[in-house]
């Protein structure tokens, strides 16, 4: 067997759709995913398209769309690794191993720092990802929601709002570690899939408030922003029209906890729900000395004049402020991390804490902290919140 990796531009090779529609087993979802993101996606990269052939014969394919997203308050590059799919006659030949090494490969020739997706963490977890991000929702029923308001109009998005939507969504979600750069970019505000709305309430090229929704068995809040208080209360009120709309007694609002919406829900009676999707939202590093050194505007404030090194996959990272600034080098410091490597990534993004895995006491004796190296650990390490905020048109394969 013969197994050969090779680009494909979507547009270009009309018979990736055939095996993206069979290897998946739903037509026009993967296949238009595919087709949507290299018609209209400023990201898409050809280079990270990728093709698996047997013996001449298309057998799998796998897509990695570039993106900035923020990981403990700074902008780092990565890369969403969607879809991923095999025709059924070639499974279990390593043929996803090698679509996924290879186009992990090229994200750090490309110097980014890894790849988040969604999927059977046992599958992914043999491929180098790790849990790293979290599910979090807030439950509103009617009777915790301020009633309708008729008088509100709220309008589909147009290009004139997209600049200020990038910048509301960003001072919204910010703190949350997965949160992603959206950009002026229709793909990246519309809804993309069938039942999918994305609207905004205020003047054209000035909005105040954005939500996009679908229906389900529950009225689903898939992100929602807000400028001010007011602005809170019309999501809120609209929630209410909508679940009124469509015979929904449930709301789900998928939002990062702390931000406006969710607190002033959370105050109203709503019932936040938190998980980690069993292990299922995963983020992959092809790059962690580079991930590490992009991350130093969040730990080198604390780290001060201390130094502090991080163990994982038997290598050191020691994390100092040099000379010339904040630098990662390769070797053990003082005030040593040893972490497992299925742990890292949920520790750098803050879906896990340095207190945590100090409770394992094989990461305790193998770190050997002193009372003051725990302390720097869990102060370098708290819990965060950490949520991949997907744009619209990932909605079309998130079942």
């Amino acid at each position: 067997m013969s197994v050969t990796i090779r680009t494909i531009h979507p547009s270009e090779e009309p018979e990736l759709s055939a095996l993206l529609d069979t290897a998946f087993e739903r037509p026009e979802r993967e296949s238009r995913f595919v087709e949507l993101l290299a018609k209209h996606h400023p990201n898409f990269d050809p280079g990270l398209s990728l093709l698996a052939e047997v013996d001449g014969q298309a057998a799998g394919y796998a897509l990695f769309l570039p993106r900035e997203l923020t990981i403990r308050g700074v902008q780092v590059s990565l890369a969403i690794a969607a879809p991923l799919g095999v025709l059924q006659q070639f499974r279990g030949r390593e043929i996803g191993r090698l679509l996924t090494t290879t186009g992990l490969s090229a994200l750090k020739d490309r110097g980014m720092r890894g790849a988040i997706t969604i999927g059977a963490a046992d599958y992914y977890g043999a491929l180098g990802f790790a849990s790293a991000f979290d599910l979090h929702a807030v439950q509103a029923r009617p009777e915790h929601l301020p009633p309708a308001d008729p008088d509100a109009v709220w309008r589909a998005i147009t290009g004139e709002d997209l600049e200020a939507l990038c910048r509301l969504q960003k001072e919204s979600y910010e703190h949350a570690s997965g949160t992603e750069t959206r950009l002026c970019s229709p793909i990246d505000w519309e809804g993309q899939a069938p039942g999918s709305y994305s609207l905004a309430l205020g003047a054209p090229g000035d909005p105040r408030a954005y939500l996009r929704f679908r229906v389900r068995r529950e009225l689903e809040i898939m992100e929602c922003c807000a400028n001010d208080s007011e602005s809170v209360h019309a999501i809120l009120a609209f929630v209410h029209q909508l679940m009124s709309e469509h015979a929904r007694p449930l709301a789900l609002l998928h939002v990062p906890p702390e931000t406006r919406t969710s607190t002033t829900l959370l105050h109203l009676g709503g019932l936040l729900e938190h998980s980690t999707f069993d292990g299922g939202c995963m983020l992959a590093i092809t790059d962690l000395s580079g991930l590490l050194a992009d991350l130093a505007p969040w730990w080198a404030p604390i780290l001060g004049t201390d130094s502090f090194s991080i163990g994982a996959s038997g290598q050191s990272y020691h994390l100092d402020k040099g000379p010339a600034g904040p630098r990662v080098t390769s070797h053990r410091a003082k005030h040593h991390l040893e972490v497992p490597s299925p742990a890292l990534p949920g520790l750098l993004t803050g879906q896990r804490s340095a207190r945590e895995l100090l409770f394992d006491p094989v990461v305790r004796h193998q770190s050997e902290l002193s009372a003051e190296g725990e302390a720097l650990a869990c102060r370098l390490f708290p819990r965060a919140p950490a949520m991949w905020t997907y744009s619209p048109a990932f909605e079309l394969v998130d079942t």
